[in-house]
């Protein structure tokens, strides 16, 4: 189809269709100036964004503006911004043209959680099989009622609205205080791999709870108190016994079940687990600091909990909008949450997330983990060459070879292995004992420096001259020497450097700081959860030990002290003697001195 019939068939004036065909070589069209940066350096900040995403470390607004500004200050070009300070408006143009960049709110993780790498899990997994596997208890994973996840979480009686609808010029916008924002109930909740919830507890900040708050909650709930309103080791074996265990037996679901939690203080004691033990309760606990991952009811149960219960207590308050949600209402107000926010589709999905149910350790994300495993931690390399992780001391020892193989450069390299050598100063010789330990250590990295023409090894030679204050002669008089016809590059410690060329050299990667990769500082190990299962034989023997440990230092912390007294005693008598017999000597003496 020709230009003019295109024009008439499409309605397109003649002369856009002649300038679109005129530009079709160039890759991209776009209308408008240029951009500051070029395609590849935009590249490179977009590869820094997720790189700082994957490590825990993200990249904010006034993070890139300023990597922006010091790369134009050392490298300076046209541009329009005021002190090299890129504007809100570039940044927006920037985020239109990387579409695969978006402003997110980031989650807040602690550092012990960002450590954990796929191999911690993955381990677990291992562990948890091999216990269940010599109990004889891997066929209850194929049924999701009787796979349990519990875990407490709390409301605050005055939660915090949002958005209001507000005049628009106005500045004051009030909510007015009912309850105090510092009031917050726990509630200990349990949910069944099949999706169905286990009638929650309530944890009352009472000492003595009060009757009416006590007929206020459902016939089927449980009731649960403590000095501060927190979870602790009597009250969940309270709520296991008073409240879990006959859930169990009146629902008719078959013992021994799982009862998955995270190994928190409150959760891992001997009472607990000899009790579990006892009701045929299989009591297993995550891997630490996992709960964000692998417990279904942080995974997809209480969030939409957490977002319905504004809603319930707005409902509570249509009547009377200053209504208080008192801790008598408490009950209520959850029971209607429960009843609008909470599926069981949703807690089913959060089991297959958290590879519990269907059990499949391949079923989690293991994006979410900030610790790297150790195969990543090998193959993760990058674009400069360099480990992003810290290197192992046989990539460093091997770095450092090629490093000085490089210094010595092919020319004294092919010298070196020549039948008849001369050494020409201190320096040679020094270079020609490397050469032999070089030969002997690591003969691939010599071997590596034939590849490579005169003048790569010339350059070879003086940037890691410089890098490691070797003093080596130049290379150039060298390859001079040996062949006059060959055209050497001058060195460049000779070259003068500007600042127009020193521009062009830099890249904008350089001005980047790439975020560390989060690593434990040591191995330490969980003693007190070394066992993950603890209603197991082990778990159990492991606090008699303890305990038994604690006896024998006690008696020997006693026998050490009766010891010394015993010394203290001798010494005192001996001491006493002593001064007996000097006493019986001294009269003698001046008996002897009068005659």
């Amino acid at each position: 189809m020709g230009v003019n019939k295109a024009a008439k068939h499409y309605g397109v004036p003649r002369s856009t269709i002649r300038s679109r065909l005129k530009m079709k070589d160039r890759a991209v069209y776009r209308s408008g100036p240029m951009s500051v940066l070029t395609e590849q350096e935009e590249d490179e900040l977009e590869s820094w964004v997720f790189d700082s995403q994957r490590r825990g470390i993200p990249v904010t607004k006034d993070m890139l503006r300023e990597s922006v500004k010091h790369f134009l200050d050392e490298n300076p070009r046209d541009n329009p911004f005021i002190n090299n300070y890129s504007g809100m408006k570039w940044l927006k143009l920037f985020l239109q043209r990387r579409p695969k960049i978006a402003l997110r709110t980031p989650e807040f993780i602690t550092n012990a959680s960002a450590k954990v790498s796929p191999d911690d899990i993955k381990s677990w997994f291992r562990q948890i099989e091999t216990y269940l596997t010599e109990k004889n208890l891997m066929h209850v994973l194929d049924d999701p009622r009787r796979i349990l996840n519990g875990d407490e979480t709390s409301f605050n009686l005055n939660p915090k609205t949002k958005t209001v609808l507000a005049l628009r010029s106005s500045r004051n916008v009030y909510d007015v205080e009912r309850n105090s924002s510092k009031l917050n109930v726990t509630v200990m909740f349990t949910f069944h791999a099949s999706g169905e919830t286990v009638p929650p507890t309530i944890i009352y900040p009472y000492k003595n709870i009060p009757q009416d708050i006590a007929q206020s909650v459902p016939p089927t709930w449980g009731i649960g108190k403590s000095d501060n309103g927190w979870m602790t080791s009597f009250v969940f074996r309270h709520y296991i016994e008073t409240a879990l265990n006959p859930y169990l037996e009146r629902n008719q679901i078959k013992k021994p079940v799982i009862f998955i939690i995270d190994g928190h203080s409150s959760h891992i004691n001997l009472e607990t687990s000899k009790m579990c033990q006892d009701l045929g309760i299989e009591l297993i606990a995550l891997y630490p600091n996992v709960t964000r991952i692998m417990q279904p009811a942080d995974v997809s149960a209480f969030k939409p909990l957490k977002n319905g219960w504004p809603k319930a207590v707005e409902r509570f308050r249509r009547d009377d909008r200053l209504r208080k949600v008192t801790l008598k209402d408490y009950a209520g107000v959850l029971q209607d949450c429960l009843r609008h926010s909470l599926t069981t589709r949703s807690i089913s999905n959060g089991f297959r997330a958290s590879g519990l149910y269907p059990w499949d350790c391949n079923a989690i994300d293991y994006t979410k983990c900030m610790g790297k495993s150790a195969e990543q931690e090998v193959s993760e390399v990058m674009s400069d060459g360099v480990s992003e992780v810290p290197q192992t001391d046989l990539q460093k020892a091997k770095l450092a070879l090629e490093q000085y193989a490089s210094v010595i450069g092919s020319t004294r390299a092919k010298k070196f292995r020549s039948d008849f050598i001369v050494l020409d100063n201190p320096e040679e010789e020094a270079l020609f004992d490397i050469f032999r330990i070089l030969e002997e250590a690591a003969p691939e990295a010599i071997n590596s420096l034939e590849c490579c023409n005169n003048e790569d090894a010339e350059l070879n030679l003086n940037t890691n001259t410089a890098a490691f204050d070797v003093p080596v002669e130049r290379e150039v008089e060298a390859n001079t020497s040996a062949d006059s016809s060959t055209s050497v590059t001058p060195a460049i410690d000779d070259e003068p450097i500007d600042n127009a060329s020193a521009s062009q050299r830099s890249s904008l990667k350089d001005f980047l700081m790439p975020p560390p990769t989060l690593q434990r500082e040591n191995k330490r190990q969980y003693r007190s959860k070394r066992y993950h299962v603890l209603t197991s034989d082990e778990f159990v023997r492991e606090f008699s030990e303890k305990e038994e440990e604690k006896r024998r230092l006690a008696e020997e912390k006693e026998n050490r002290k009766k010891l010394r007294e015993e010394r203290k005693i001798a010494n005192e008598l001996k001491k006493k003697q002593q001064e007996e017999k000097k006493a019986l000597k001294k009269p003698r003496r001046v008996l002897s001195k009068k005659k």
